[in-house]
């Protein structure tokens, strides 16, 4: 039999043995939780996609999902799990869905992964043609590994005049309407929460379904709105991560010929191959109709409506 004296210090080393096992596994979890969830916006899983895709998982500690439209036919998102966007799918949660869901409703992919992942507190939602110079996609997401606070991380983040494209379908009594750009996103879970029930809000309202807005308007202009949310931009953060030059809806990036930045993290957007590239650049450069006078009368109308309603 131990003295009580030696069973003093056997307790006291087993004590000690389980403290370590505690704080081992206290600081393994923090460390878990400080990566948000990766969500990979996509149509296929081609080679391209695959090698970015299997980038982006290795960056994140593999908390890492496929947001794919499969409205069209299934995807094979093996070894990653999938978040399927089915026109079933967003409608059994509320969701109106117009024709081009897939394309203008980014966020849709959001409300499906929150409840696929309810335990996630931020999820990223980023689109295959994004691409990282510098250290790459594991450096930018370790950026922001710290930072709890911001509910909306977003590039471009900024008040929207009426030359914005969809102003006048966001707009609402009450409402300053805002803009950004949504090929790289992190948004809370709380933020989720409340921007879906605001979409599935505004899908009871027959009216308003026929100029839907697209997730960045919907997103930068509930969120800004709302005093409790938090929201800030990715230059935000000490570094420039973007310009003009390396981020925009208008300007095509040849990925083929792409020389990035190989000093500093900077995100390149809409980076394209081969005949991807090709095709936006002719849908950029083709004159488009003339249509000035009857859209402004349209849009103006549609405006003054929305704007002294409620969408409930």
């Amino acid at each position: 039999m131990p003295t009580s004296f030696g069973m003093t210090g056997w307790l006291r080393r087993r004590v000690n043995v389980i403290a370590g096992w505690y704080k081992t596994l206290h600081v393994r979890r923090v460390i878990f939780w400080q990566f948000a969830m990766i969500l990979f916006r996509i149509r296929d899983l081609g080679p391209l996609n695959r090698r970015f895709a299997e980038e982006l998982a290795a960056g994140c500690g593999d908390r890492f999902a496929c947001v794919v439209d499969e409205r069209f036919g299934d995807v094979d998102t093996a070894p990653w799990p999938k978040v399927s966007l089915t026109v079933p799918a967003c409608e059994q949660i509320g969701l109106y869905c117009p024709d081009d869901v897939g394309w203008r409703c980014g966020d849709y992919g959001l409300y499906l992964a929150r409840a696929r992942f309810p335990d996630e507190p931020f999820f990223w939602i980023i689109e295959p043609d994004v691409r990282f110079g510098g250290a790459g996609s594991a450096a930018f997401f370790g950026m922001f590994r710290s930072d709890t606070s911001a509910d909306l991380l977003v590039a471009d983040l900024r008040a929207a005049d009426r030359t914005y494209f969809w102003e006048f379908m966001v707009a609402e009594r009450g409402l300053a309407v805002y803009r950004c750009i949504f090929p790289l996103v992190r948004v809370s879970a709380r933020a989720i929460d409340y921007l879906s029930a605001k979409r599935v809000l505004l899908s009871r309202n027959e009216r308003r379904q026929r100029d839907w807005p697209n997730d960045e308007s919907f997103v930068a202009t509930l969120l800004k709105n709302n005093p409790d949310m938090i929201c800030r931009d990715l230059n935000d953060f000490g570094s420039t991560l973007y310009d003009a030059d390396t981020l925009s809806f208008w300007k095509p990036l040849d990925g083929d010929n792409l020389h990035m930045r190989s000093d500093l993290v900077t995100i390149y957007h809409p980076v394209l191959f081969g005949a991807d590239y090709r095709a936006k650049v002719e849908r950029v450069e083709a004159p488009q109709p003339d249509r000035r006078l009857t859209r402004r009368i349209r849009r103006r109308l549609i405006r003054e409506v929305n704007k002294r309603t409620r969408w409930q």
